[in-house]
């Protein structure tokens, strides 16, 4: 039987979209042994001979003729690629300005649940997809905000900050005229997904306001802004300019009088608790305020660490002067008895550390008492003995960065 019916072969060029949907209709009816890249390879000859029988009535076509070949071409390509482990294909184009409401394939977006489509369960997707989800009418406001936390913190990972922009600037601005499917189906709920796009945009302000300072995210976001209306864009330049203004690090004096940790005087009579206490307080403060993008590829290594990952600068920054305060307390003891007494306090400390779950205050402890000025104390480590001793060796053991740091990780496993 002819794969395409004489019926429809005029309207077949006229339409490429209709052409794409009767031809996808046709693949869902095929059985499974049926080889469906030859299927589509007999579907372009035929396009192709057709062409050539009525050349002289159809001249106008040839430009979308060249665009159904050029679309069918690449998606056979792309069966090879998957060796048919994917019994349907997708859509095989969308619109060439507007990459949305393509149709959910295993290509472009997979749950690992079954019938739990939410981004919990995301396997993987496009970045279109993703945008089209966030953005329709399957998820609420809340739910928006959560994902779009989730993505935002990935963003670099997978996209550029520009293209993320343009695509949720095309979303909000929906098709063109010429793109009569999409533009029908952007019309039924257009109000709705320019809210969404809004939201997600906000959201991405929020947490990343200093992306927008990139000359190209800002150029596209100035022209978006100037296109929109003015309430809109009102709302959105205001929005921006309050994200910047919050603090983005925590800026605290330890060594000051006012300070929220009280530095003693005297090592010696270091009263253990209240420091712990103190210090797990406020590292647990600076630790909440870590965003997870901060962790990716090393950015508090790199230049712009101040803005890109402030709150990791800040952590680190932190740790030093603790280790700092700790060694000079240590060596601040005017006699080898009270610095031996300061060291055996602030072996102390790092078990109570311990007992707060707080392990990086246990690695400033190691790190101090391991460090040069107080190992070289010899004399004053003769003092300390017994099980304050047996502690500190246990410390030692536990943040070692041998084999993967092994007893970390188990010792992780029971808080």
């Amino acid at each position: 039987s002819a794969l395409l019916s004489p019926s429809m072969s005029k309207t077949f060029f006229e339409s490429p979209e209709f052409i794409a949907r009767s031809i996808t209709q046709q693949l869902e009816k095929l059985p499974p042994e049926i080889d469906r890249i030859q299927f589509l390879n007999d579907i372009v000859q035929q396009l192709k001979q057709h062409d050539s029988k009525n050349s002289s009535d159809e001249n106008h076509s040839i430009e979308q003729k060249g665009k159904v070949e050029e679309s069918y071409s690449n998606h056979i390509l792309l069966s090879n690629l998957r060796a048919q482990t994917i019994p349907l294909p997708p859509k095989l184009f969308a619109s060439d300005d507007y990459p949305f409401n393509v149709p959910d394939t295993a290509l472009n977006i997979h749950f690992s649940e079954d019938n739990k489509e939410n981004f919990h369960t995301l396997s993987h997707a496009t970045l279109e997809k993703i945008i089209e989800k966030l953005t329709g009418p399957n998820y609420t406001d809340d739910e928006v905000v959560e994902a779009s936390s989730w993505l935002i913190h990935c963003l670099r990972m997978v996209s550029s900050l520009h293209r993320f922009l343009e695509l949720l600037i095309l979303r909000f601005h929906g098709p063109s005229m010429s793109s009569c499917p999409d533009m029908l189906h952007f019309a039924d709920e257009s109000s709705q997904i320019q809210t969404k796009t809004l939201l997600v945009l906000k959201r991405w302000i929020e947490l990343r306001p200093y992306d927008f300072d990139d000359k190209e995210v800002c150029n596209s976001l100035t022209s978006f802004l100037n296109d929109t209306d003015p309430d809109i864009a009102s709302m959105i330049q205001n929005h921006l300019t309050r994200s910047r203004l919050k603090p983005e690090r925590l800026n605290v004096n330890i060594i000051s009088d006012d300070s929220s940790v009280q530095i003693p005087t005297r090592f010696s009579k270091l009263d253990v608790d209240m420091m712990a206490q103190q210090l797990t307080l406020l590292e647990f403060d600076m630790m909440c305020k870590i965003k997870a993008d901060e962790l990716i590829n090393q950015a508090w290594n790199k230049n712009g660490k101040e803005k890109f990952a402030s709150n990791v600068v800040n952590s680190i920054e932190m740790f030093n002067k603790i280790v700092k305060i700790l060694s000079v307390g240590i060596l601040s003891e005017e006699t080898m008895i009270d610095r031996s007494q300061a060291i055996i306090n602030v072996i102390n400390l790092g078990v109570k550390f311990r007992s707060l779950r707080n392990y990086n205050g246990i690695l400033e402890v190691v790190s101090c008492l391991l460090s040069t000025p107080i190992d070289r104390l010899k004399l004053t480590w003769e003092l300390v003995k017994g099980p304050v001793l047996d502690s500190f060796n246990e410390l030692v053991e536990l943040m070692t960065p041998k084999s993967n740091s092994k007893a970390y990780r188990q010792e992780l496993k029971t808080v």
